[in-house]
């Protein structure tokens, strides 16, 4: 049957890209959006298809009638002015109209529901305005927003026309009797529409959704011959994984579709069959067996195509409990009688794994080999995909995107073949890259996301060290120097490619005790080298001591799915460790030896997992007896290694031993390498979700790491029994406490020495008040009220003048630090007298504009709005923003929203910047008579580390008291990791520096730091370095009294203070106090402005 449906077609622009609308007038719940008008127009085409086919099969055909109409249709575009209640909208629409029965109709299509009758010699336009009014009426007493423009042409749109062919069968139904017998039985199954709940019609993918398979024209011909043929024989397309079959299939289809032929398209279709699908919704014996033989018969009278991609799976789909049979065998038949034609494609190893099944069936096909082109045919093909790719996402291929691509793929992965490799690697960097230059660096990004070797390994122009190799390990791995190296080594010999490409990247066998870190070496090698610890892919050797348990690496016809090879295939990057091999069956090591010595393996259906890419590492406590047999002290380092090598050489047969790369032996570790375990142990504690979504932060004093050590070391249990003894004085006390806190409140563990035993001290962080004390953080800012408590200031600030005026020439040679005090504060006098004056007139040229009348000037109509400082370099923010902006996403997510916010308004923007110069000058006028000042500010991270961010934050603190305040600094070593130290001398030197004493977040992506900060005075001739030391002293004394059980852990002699300011990574900062975010790296002066608001603002006597 040939229909005629009329489209509605639309082109609008959203996010900067084309975009096509399509749907058909009379159908509902049928449309599709898409970037390029014809695959739009294609998609609508198969979902119409699929309808009409749907309906055709229904008693009645009335809504099959509606829908397919194709009346004759005259476009309108219309500009309507609907009038809602509140507001008026007018909008663009498209309105179709044709006369049917004598009369005359109308909808616009993005409203299908919508129709309405135009009487004779009636106006379209008002008639349309009539109806949408009422119908956007109505729609305003349901919703809370209404919105025409929605519902109204976007771009552009026309009406268009779509020719389709569709078969639809008459079909009696005839009524069903209620007879017993019935019971049990099965309904009869049509195979066309049991086609379309099992299989995929691959001549709807027509024609954008096909694939291409460039330069091979010569096989599609036979192909497409060979289908044709009258004997049906069975075809076989045998080739290795990416070689092309499947585009082959899509070519042949293209050619078939390319006839335009109806016969053509309405039979010898392709349907891509999946086994699984086949037996799916089947529930009771014989029912998949009705569908299959109903498909087939289907199949026979139409000349369609099955086409298997998985053909193996056909000989486990159908067996159950209740049956044996198979669904391979129930095709078998009909294959051998050669009733249906039958396209299968399978790679040489899954054909192999068909011969042992059934070889019979296996000599059926007809073999057609698929083989991979050659090196400069694969190039040629690779740039005619590359141009279809830029053509189609209209992005743009640097010229060394092609190479590199290449390059990766040859080097890590093997087992797919050229060119789909690469093809697909194109085509997935050409999605993402939609519009935009695809780049040599891009390339080693999305190679990086999909395989975790991280861009410096993978790239060749970089370098790697070994040292840099080696430093990164030993953060990880301690006292453990053999395996450190071990591991450099294998990442640096794949780094430089000189590693054997035909087997794993590297074969170790740990030896050693238990609790010495065999499993966590594997962990780091598994974070380092592929970017997550995730990928260590660890199996339990023990649990394989019999043969039938062996098979589970590999999988079996009854359940394929093998441990170690679909694990591989699921990660082929990734480190493989295989616990205690000694304790595996001798059939293990059978398998084994093709992992170690070929890199491959294959699974019961024949696919092939590559570990050339993996590093695998066994563990084993062979020769531990024998390498600590030795007396004296150097026992074990005088046959550590030999006995080792002995053990494993006499356990293994030789010639599983001699593809083991390297054999690594691993010491007893000493107690200072436990503390170190330690360190690293009580890290992790606090990764666990339920302290990180706490945003716990952990201080840990040196006597409760030596209580931790001396209670979890055991020369013979290694890191284990540390291990048991943080979860015992950690984590189970730490449990209980928590659950009294705020959740949402940041929280610093301190851990402390009591008794012979763990005290744990909990911290909640809670921010500094909010500076209250000027006008300034009123609703309805006074700038009489701040100028009245101004005024007194600078009376004040002159009569001190007076009392320090020198008398008599001044000399330039001969400046005192009284006279420099005295020029800094008859300056501020002036600055701020003359900011006074600068403010009233402000605001009586505000009061004459705002005003004027609105029609004397155009110009000053936006000026009569209240005026906003176009971009403040900061943004107000509510008063717990620190606790919901604790991480860089939250605050770009802020700054995001808050773009084309123009911050505070311009008044209260002159007069926060007026209250804290009077802050400062009020702050010199008490202080005057003080003597230059030196003061000792020491930063100092709770946890000991991030250095780096505690001196971004003392580099800023400095530079703002050098350049705003005329302070000298001078940043201090002190030697020490995790502290900082800012000696600061002159004019309130200690004032300033006691305001930014508290804690001062820094928020990373790798979490919140509290950095404390503390001021201390320095005496005159005092070293700051032993002042520091003093400090630590006073600390240490503390917990040692605590630890003796005379002091109480609350009597902290430092205390942490409370939360000043967020900093975000060196970039923009949040200040508590003002409530204030500066948009990125604050200047100098809004800081100064910050730490003056610490500072009070003298109230107007009366």
């Amino acid at each position: 049957m040939k229909l005629t449906i009329p489209l509605y077609q639309e082109k609008y622009r959203n996010e900067g890209q084309d975009v096509f609308f399509v749907r058909p007038l009379f159908f509902d719940h049928v449309e599709a959006s898409r970037p390029e008008l014809r695959r739009a127009t294609d998609s609508v085409r198969n979902a119409v298809r699929k309808v009409v086919q749907t309906m055709g099969q229904e008693m009645r055909h009335d809504a099959l009638c509606w829908a397919t109409q194709c009346p004759e249709i005259s476009e309108h575009h219309i500009k309507v002015r609907i009038q809602l209640r509140r507001r008026t909208v007018e909008t663009s629409y498209l309105f179709c109209t044709w006369t049917q029965n004598g009369v005359r109709l109308a909808f616009t299509p993005r409203l299908p529901g919508l129709m309405f009758e135009v009487g004779r010699g009636e106006d379209l336009a008002a008639r349309a305005e009539q109806v949408l009014t009422a119908h956007y009426r109505k729609l305003e007493r349901d919703q809370e927003t209404v919105d025409p423009n929605t519902d109204g042409i976007r771009g552009s749109g026309w009406i268009s026309y779509l020719d389709l062919n569709v078969s639809v069968e008459s079909v009696h139904v005839a009524p069903r009797k209620a007879d017993r017998a019935e019971i049990g039985s099965f309904e009869n199954m049509r195979g066309a529409d049991e086609l379309h709940k099992v299989g995929r019609l691959l001549n709807s993918l027509y024609p954008d959704d096909l694939g291409r398979a460039v330069r091979r024209s010569e096989l599609v011909t036979g192909i497409v011959r060979l289908l044709s043929h009258p004997d049906r024989r069975p075809l076989l397309l045998l080739g290795r994984s990416g070689v092309g079959k499947t585009a082959l299939v899509h070519e042949v289809v293209r050619r078939r579709m390319d006839k335009n032929d109806e016969q053509s398209n309405e039979r010898r279709q392709m349907w891509l069959i999946s086994p699984q699908r086949l037996i799916s919704g089947m529930s009771y014996v014989g029912q998949w067996e009705n569908r299959v033989h109903a498909i087939l018969s289907e199949c026979r009278r139409r000349s369609h195509v099955l086409y298997f991609d998985d053909f193996i799976g056909l000989f486990r789909a159908g067996i159950s409990a209740s049956s044996k049979i198979s669904a391979a065998q129930v095709l078998k038949p009909h294959i051998e009688k050669r009733e249906v034609r039958l396209l299968v494609e399978m790679t040489p190893d899954q054909f192999r794994v068909l011969q042992e099944l059934d070889r019979g069936f296996a000599d059926l096909f007809h073999i057609i080999p698929v083989d991979e082109p050659d090196e400069e045919e694969n190039l040629r093909i690779l740039i005619h995909s590359q141009r279809e790719l830029e053509a189609r996402h209209k992005c743009r291929f640097q010229y060394d995107v092609l190479p590199t691509s290449m390059d990766l793929m040859q080097r890590y992965q093997r087992e797919v073949a050229y060119p789909g490799k690469v093809a697909g690697f194109l085509q997935q960097l050409a999605v993402k890259s939609r519009n935009g230059t695809v780049t040599r660096l891009g390339v080693l990004n999305e190679f990086e996301s999909r395989s975790g070797l991280r861009v410096t390994f993978l790239d060749e122009t970089r370098r790697l060290s070994r040292d840099e190799i080696l430093n990164a390990l030993q953060q990880r791995i301690v006292g453990q120097g053999a395996a450190v190296n071990a591991l450099a080594d294998v990442v640096s010999v794949a780094k430089a490619r000189l590693n054997d490409p035909d087997r794993p990247l590297g074969t170790f066998l740990f030896l050693g005790p238990t609790g010495v870190g065999k499993t966590e070496s594997a962990k780091a090698l598994a974070e380092y080298l592929y970017g997550d610890a995730s990928k260590l892919l660890r199996f339990d050797m023990n649990e394989l001591t019999d043969e039938s348990s062996v098979a589970r690496l590999v999988g079996t016809i009854s359940e394929p799915e093998g441990l170690l090879t679909s694990a591989v295939r699921r990660q082929p990057f990734s480190t493989i460790l295989l616990d205690e091999i000694e304790k595996a069956h001798p059939a293990a090591f059978d398998v084994l030896l093709q992992v170690l010595g070929e890199g491959r393996l294959t699974d019961a259906l024949g696919r092939t997992a590559d570990f050339t890419n993996c590093v695998i590492i066994m563990t084993s406590n062979l020769g531990v007896r024998e390498a600590q047999g030795g007396l004296g002290v150097g026992g074990h380092e005088s046959r550590g290694d030999e006995a080792y090598m002995q053990a494993a050489r006499r356990f293994f047969r030789p010639e599983f031993f001699n593809r083991i790369d390297r054999i690594v032996p691993f010491t007893r570790l000493e107690r200072n390498e436990i503390q170190q375990i330690a360190q690293h142990l009580l890290q992790e504690v606090f990764a666990r979700e339920g302290l990180a979504r706490r945003f716990c932060v952990l201080q840990v004093d040196a006597l409760a790491m030596e209580r931790v050590v001396d209670k979890g070391y055991h020369p013979t249990l290694g890191a284990r029994a540390i291990k048991r003894e943080i979860e015992r004085q950690l984590t189970r006390p730490l449990s209980s406490r928590l659950s009294e806190l705020n959740p949402q409140v940041p929280t610093i563990v301190h851990l402390l020495a009591r008794g012979e035993d763990v005290a744990v001290r909990l911290i909640p962080l809670e921010p500094v008040e909010r500076a209250g004390n000027s006008v300034v953080a009123e609703s309805a800012p006074d700038i009489d009220a701040l100028v009245a408590r101004i005024d007194p200031l600078l009376n004040a600030a002159e009569e001190v003048l007076e009392s320090l005026q020198p008398g008599g020439a001044i000399q330039v040679d001969a400046v005192t630090p009284d006279l420099r005090r005295y020029f800094a504060l008859r300056e501020q006098v002036q600055y701020l007298d003359n900011a006074v004056e600068r403010l009233l007139d402000w605001r009586d040229r505000e009061a004459e504009r705002s005003s004027a009348p609105v029609e004397a000037s155009a110009s000053l109509v936006s000026e009569n709005r209240p005026r906003r400082s176009q971009l403040s370099e900061a943004l107000p923010v509510p008063d717990d923003a620190w606790l919901t902006m604790r991480s860089p996403n939250q605050l770009q997510a802020f700054l995001t929203e808050h773009a084309e916010d123009p911050g505070e308004d311009e008044l209260k923007g002159r007069m926060r910047r007026l209250s804290a110069s009077a802050s400062w000058l009020a702050l010199m006028t008490r202080r005057v008579s003080i003597p230059d000042e030196q003061a000792l500010l020491v930063l100092r991270s709770v946890n000991g580390q991030h250095s780096l961010a505690l001196r971004g934050v003392a580099d800023s603190f400095a530079a703002m008291l050098r350049y705003r305040f005329d302070l000298s600094t001078e940043l201090l070593a002190l030697g020490k990791q995790g502290v900082a130290a800012v000696v600061v001398s002159g004019y309130l030197a200690h004032e300033f520096c006691q305001a930014l004493g508290g804690i001062h977040l820094w928020c990373s992506h790798t979490g919140l730091l509290p950095i404390q900060a503390i001021s201390m005075p320095l005496q005159h001739g005092a070293d700051p370095a032993v002042v520091a030391s003093e400090l630590d002293q006073r600390r240490r004394d503390w917990a040692e009294s605590v630890a003796r059980g005379d002091g109480s852990v609350e009597e902290d002699p430092v205390p942490h203070g409370k939360v000043l300011q967020v900093h975000y990574s060196g970039g923009p900062v949040l200040d508590v106090r003002t409530g204030m975010l500066s948009r990125e790296r604050p200047s100098l002066a809004l800081m100064a402005s910050w730490l003056l608001a610490a500072f009070d603002l003298p109230e107007v006597s009366v």
